[in-house]
């Protein structure tokens, strides 16, 4: 069974989250979003205790690479 406190699935929901929207919008000084500016997801890295993954968006697909080495 999987385990884990809040942050530790906050973790997990925020990586999907970014995968799926495939897009990361700004804010303005009261935390407003803007949304005509914003940054695209290309590549999440990330350093877990099983290695390095790369979390890539290709289109629709998501390829995930990485492990230990």
């Amino acid at each position: 069974m999987l385990t884990g406190n809040k942050g530790e699935w906050s973790e997990i929901f925020a990586l999907f989250k970014l995968l799926g929207d495939k897009q990361l919008f700004t804010g303005d000084a009261d935390l407003n979003k803007v949304e005509e500016l914003f940054y695209p997801i290309i590549k999440i890295i990330r350093n877990e205790s099983g290695g390095n993954f790369e979390y890539e968006i290709e289109g629709d697909i998501v390829v995930v690479s990485g492990g230990k080495d």
